[in-house]
């Protein structure tokens, strides 16, 4: 939860309503209220609309504006009686709006209610976007992440980098071992993928059938290929036979690409996507088990 407003006492009191079943985040004026809200992702904001600088309106605005918080339930504080703001707080897009004096029981009421809708909405959102069988996420899922970190990435002009990673002589395994085996496959080499990504800015979705894609954003060629090598070396590691592959050890191994390229407003999320893809044919043609890399365009990363 975060809890906006200018007045100390409102925030505590507030608070208190709330510490032991929300971890709560607080600001007391809309520049702070908006950094704390990209950087923390809140279920629900209780915005003063009275504030320093950027009013309550600016800062709902500015949330509704950006991908990651435009989904955010904002809830108005203030002291204001006239109606029109009520019309104006709904017409932007708050959920609700409680006037002060704050009444301890209605302000419980209403904001578990929009704390609760927000809960089930992302969890029916993240089963729509997660792949059954490895729990990464699929294909839609992935598509909304590649677009919401390439934003981010163009506007913070760093580096996007990305993995694809293909299980060598699926098929093959799966004829010989059957696809009950192929599914356990595919589940040990998600949790392998998963292990080797370290911070929360790294995303890995499972892209269709064999293959898998990671997106590692503000990280460049080279650290993006320690961790291809390391998932590389993972997979390896899990030792799981496999007697018809083409290559001489008889076990499960991944062949990956590795892009990386600075967002630009000229090119596009799939330019990187298919470049990457490229480079893991170049590693299956090159005898599978390793990692191609490459910068997009040949454009230096600095």
């Amino acid at each position: 939860m975060l809890i906006v407003d200018d007045v100390p006492s409102i925030i505590i009191q507030v608070r208190e309503l709330f510490r032991d079943n929300c971890e709560i985040f607080m600001a007391n004026d809309g520049e702070k209220a908006l950094e704390l809200a990209e950087s923390v992702l809140p279920d629900v904001v209780l915005l003063d609309i009275n504030l320093p600088g950027i009013n309550g309106y600016s800062v709902l605005k500015e949330l509704e504006a950006s991908p990651n918080t435009n989904d955010i339930p904002v809830i108005f504080l203030t002291g204001d009686s006239l109606d029109l703001n009520e019309e104006i707080a709904f017409d932007m897009g708050a959920v609700d709006f409680i006037r002060k004096p704050l009444n301890s029981k209605i302000t419980i009421a209403r904001t578990y209610t929009h704390l609760v809708n927000k809960i089930q909405s992302d969890l029916l959102q993240l089963a729509s976007k997660q792949d059954g069988l490895t729990k990464l996420l699929n294909r839609s899922g992935l598509d909304d992440a590649f677009e919401r970190v390439w934003l981010e990435c163009r506007r913070k002009k760093v580096a996007l980098s990305v993995l694809m990673i293909d299980i060598d002589c699926f098929k093959e395994y799966n004829d010989t071992y059957g696809h009950l085996a192929g599914d356990e496959c595919l589940k040990l080499v998600a949790s392998a993928i998963s292990n080797e990504l370290k911070r929360p800015l790294d995303i890995a979705a499972r892209y269709g059938g064999e293959e898998f894609c990671c997106l590692l954003p503000e990280i460049d060629l080279n650290g993006a290929v320690h961790v291809a090598q390391l998932i590389r070396e993972s997979v390896f590691n899990l030792v799981i036979e496999h007697l018809r592959t083409m290559l001489p050890i008889k076990r499960v191994t991944v062949s990956i690409g590795v892009a990386s390229f600075i967002p630009d407003h000229v090119h596009e999320i799939s330019h990187l996507l298919s470049y990457a893809d490229s480079l893991l044919y170049k590693s299956k043609e090159s005898g599978r088990n390793m990692v191609s890399s490459g910068y997009y365009i040949n454009k230096p990363i600095i």
